[in-house]
């Protein structure tokens, strides 16, 4: 099996509190972006003004 891990960083810098309940990732096509997948999260993450959500993903293979 192999494995890949995908973090982002996300800053609150729009001057209000923010509920996040989905999360997902685009990924660059030949001529077209796409959504790669799409996460609903079960419940809202509050993230306050200046506060911050890091978000990581492990992509993994088997063959």
């Amino acid at each position: 099996a192999c494995s890949f891990t995908l973090s982002r960083l996300m800053v609150n810098n729009s001057g209000v509190s923010i509920s996040v309940t989905e999360i997902g990732c685009y990924v660059l096509g030949f001529n077209y972006v796409y959504l790669g997948f799409r996460d609903v999260l079960p419940g809202a993450v509050a993230v306050p003004d200046g506060g911050s959500i890091t978000v990581i993903y492990t992509i993994a293979v088997t063959v």
